[in-house]
């Protein structure tokens, strides 16, 4: 099913379940960065909590960012500098605005060397307009 959208899709309780799973495949493709995602590889539990409503949309972005899926992508295979800039791609929607932003959370990857670390740091605990960057994820179009 292709969704083609004209406004930023909004997910709350009463959500249709095809509103849902086109915000499961929007939140996949701006945290993973658009590879395709292979059914094993799907956080099924994850899906399945978002959908009945267990999970909000904020939760089920931080289940896939610190899954083993975007760890083994991201995390092992990209050196420290780079892995940061890519948290802030995927989670934000931007790059770090400057060299002090990215210096500062790669203090923080360097310190406790978990990328769950990092993933709080940067993105999940600050206030920023999710809505918009899966909206604009959808489209294919960078989020500001």
């Amino acid at each position: 099913m292709v969704a083609i959208m004209d406004a930023p899709l909004e997910v709350r309780t009463n959500s249709t379940a095809d509103d849902k799973a086109i915000a499961i495949r929007s939140v996949y493709r701006q945290v993973l960065g658009n590879p395709h995602v292979m059914e094993s590889e799907r956080l099924t539990s994850a899906e399945s909590q978002f959908c009945n409503g267990s999970l909000s949309l904020r939760e089920f972005v931080r289940a896939v960012a610190k899954s083993e899926f975007y760890r083994r992508r991201y995390f092992e295979t990209c050196a420290p500098y780079r892995f940061v800039e890519l948290n802030f791609k995927h989670l934000l929607g931007r790059a770090p605005a400057d060299q002090a932003e990215l210096s500062e959370h790669n203090v923080v990857l360097m310190k406790v060397m978990k990328p769950k670390s990092i993933l709080i740091s940067i993105a999940l605990n600050t206030q920023r307009n999710l809505a918009k960057i899966l909206f604009l994820s959808t489209l294919g179009q960078p989020a500001p």
